[in-house]
């Protein structure tokens, strides 16, 4: 089997000190107060002309404008205003800690034994000790079972003792153990305006593709979908320095139709991609490089993107202003009192003691939102961060990926619109019309003609489709 160097960072801990080892394609940089003291360094690629007003590149470093005095101004002003792919290895009086981005875009799973953290297990385990370890009980319930595609959940791998490290989360190095730090109690309400969600979105998201624009050459992502047309829509400004490109994927021909529809519409340039299907040899090498907590279509598709003839892909995920987990009761969410067994339901996932038990010690720490922002939450953690994040060390192995919509900005305005507000893909609606209406002209995810009914009526033979609707009607 051919070996390709994982994407992210290695870290071991010993009585010397912190040891970090990125991959070869990633940068790093100390990042130095305004006392001149080194409170971190950063490990990844960085977006230089998208950041908060009190950082600065200068030779070679990252230099804030102000002290760094505790933990939560490091968060504050270091992790919510630095973009790109990143992540923070902290130091001195903040403590010897791991932050990731606001997306997770380097993945983290640990081990409290050895004190070493990695992209997954294969980063962190030899040979014999990725065996040794493996859970084959939990892959066969929770990926091996008759249905599909899945993914272990939440803080849970396929390997005794390895953790999954979560978005809004960090790692003490000292103790091996991950604390949330994101949201704050002090900072959030409900209620936020759709005028003031748009005011700052715009703002953020066009400032951030045109700083992809002007640092890389980028290859932008064009589904059927909401969250790549947010993208494509804030990328007005400097679409003629991006390629715009589908992929071609069996089954979901509404994508390619769709997207060549508003390009052409607009003048844009825009190309199908093949998809290139991955050999026997190249499957088994994906599920070893994502520590098998994970088996989804990229495992099939993955060579695709590694054909893209661009430094980087830009994509839609972490786009989760449509109330997935609640769309048919907008208006009444926030009566109900979520439990690990509600949850589980909304969120398709298998009634499994194991993610009981996981989904029950999640929701403490957020007991005290609204059961909105909890579910919308739960996309970007226990969906994103440990379904879509965990495949990253092969993915953008093949090609680095930047997400626009991980910014704290978007995500921190998704939870506190009022869900009746947001409605089942209104505020993207309404975000899209002010980044480029006449890319908004055409619905998402609907032909508008004929198909759409065929569409509808071909997931009713589907019992699979038919079973996760019904328990999440349950719900």
């Amino acid at each position: 089997m051919t070996r390709i160097e994982s994407f992210g960072v290695r870290i071991s801990v010993d009585e010397e000190g912190v040891h970090v080892f990125p991959s070869s394609t990633l940068e790093s940089w100390p990042i130095r107060d305004s006392g001149g003291d080194v409170v971190a360094h950063a490990y990844g690629m960085l977006l230089r002309d998208h950041m908060g007003p009190d950082l600065a590149v200068e030779i070679g470093e990252i230099r804030v404008k102000v002290p760094i005095e505790t933990a939560t101004c490091f968060e504050k002003i270091v992790c919510e205003h630095l973009h790109g792919v990143l992540i923070f290895v902290t130091q001195g009086k903040i403590g010897r800690r791991v932050y990731p981005d606001s997306g997770l875009s380097i993945p983290i799973v640990f081990c409290p034994e050895t004190r070493t953290a990695g992209g997954s297990a294969n980063d962190i385990l030899d040979d014999d000790e990725y065996e040794e370890r493996f859970l084959h009980d939990r892959v066969e319930r929770l990926i091996s079972r008759p249905g599909g595609f899945s993914w272990i959940p939440g803080t849970m791998t396929a390997h005794r003792g390895i953790f999954r490290l979560l978005p809004n989360h960090y790692l003490d190095l000292d103790n091996f153990t991950a604390t949330r730090f994101w949201p704050r109690n002090d900072e959030y309400r409900l209620g936020m305006s759709v005028d003031e969600f748009i005011e700052s979105n715009v703002h953020d998201l066009r400032q951030y593709m045109s700083a992809c624009a002007r640092q890389y050459d980028c290859a932008l992502s064009l589904t059927a979908g909401y969250d790549t047309r947010m993208i494509f829509c804030a990328s007005r400004p400097v679409i003629d320095k991006m390629t715009v490109f589908t992929f071609s994927v069996p089954g979901t021909g509404i994508d390619a139709y769709l997207a060549a529809k508003i390009c052409n519409d607009l003048g844009v340039q825009h190309n199908v991609m093949p998809v290139i299907q991955a050999s026997e040899e190249n499957q088994l090498r994906w599920d070893r490089m994502v520590g098998h907590a994970v088996r989804e279509m990229n495992r099939v598709t993955h060579p695709t993107v590694a054909a893209l003839p661009h430094d980087v892909m830009i994509s839609g995920v972490y786009g989760n202003g449509k109330c997935n987990y609640y769309r048919a009761d907008l208006r009444t969410i926030n009566t109900v009192k979520l439990t690990a067994e509600s949850v589980v339901l909304r969120m398709g996932l298998p009634s499994d003691p194991e993610v009981l038990d996981e989904l029950t010690a999640w929701l403490k720490s957020l007991e005290w939102l609204p059961s909105s922002a909890i579910l919308d939450l739960a996309i970007v953690e226990i969906r994103n961060g440990s379904w879509a994040m965990s495949q990253a060390p092969i993915q953008k192995a093949m090609k680095p990926s930047l997400m626009p919509l991980a910014q704290r900005s978007h995500q921190g305005g998704i939870i506190q619109v009022l869900p009746e507000t947001k409605g089942v893909g209104l505020l993207y609606d309404k975000l899209g019309e002010a980044l480029w209406p006449q890319a908004m002209k055409f619905p998402c995810n609907r032909f508008d003609d004929y198909r759409d009914v065929a569409a509808k009526l071909s997931k009713l033979t589907d019992f699979r489709r038919v079973r996760r609707y019904i328990r999440k009607r349950l719900a």
